[in-house]
């Protein structure tokens, strides 16, 4: 059983309102000190909206239409190694060929390891979204998930 976190993003009150964005965080039954686990961030679109993303095939000078969809760790000195994955957007057809969105779920697989000696931990992974339906982009948000992780001791090599 993964241990889930859920939390609803919606705007300030000093920006336009926009639907909420879901954003839970999945990690393993057992995370143990000093070996890699890796923690799902799954971000939910409402539908009829969107981010746009990163077009592998873009060239310097191309014109981006990248909004933000990331995941970073605020710094703590018990995470020995922070690696969030990427999710891949799906290319858009027609008049806008060339530009890559993210639509409904997406999952960012982040690789992450806690130093030895440690015995629980509280992780604050910031999930940064910007939205966007056909007619306008609302502001970048984001959100602050705190996570209390207990870590099982490292096991002693065997002789």
């Amino acid at each position: 059983m993964a241990l889930s976190l859920t939390a609803f993003a919606g705007m300030a009150m000093a920006q336009p309102a926009g639907p909420p964005v879901k954003v839970k965080v999945d990690l393993p039954k057992t995370i143990s000190a000093n070996v890699d686990f890796v923690a799902m961030v799954r971000v939910t679109l409402p539908e009829g909206w969107h981010a746009y993303g990163p077009n592998p095939a873009r060239k310097k000078g191309d014109e981006d239409f990248n909004t933000l969809l990331s995941v970073a760790l605020t710094p703590n000195k018990a995470v020995s190694r922070f690696m969030p994955g990427k999710a891949s957007p799906a290319p858009v057809a027609g008049k806008n060929a060339g530009e890559y969105i993210w639509e409904g779920d997406v999952a960012f697989p982040v690789t992450m390891r806690v130093k030895p000696g440690t015995k629980s931990v509280k992780l604050k992974l910031n999930v940064t979204h910007q939205i966007c339906d056909s007619n306008t982009c609302l502001p970048p948000k984001t959100e602050v998930i705190e996570v209390l992780v207990t870590v099982k001791p490292a096991q002693k090599a065997s002789k």
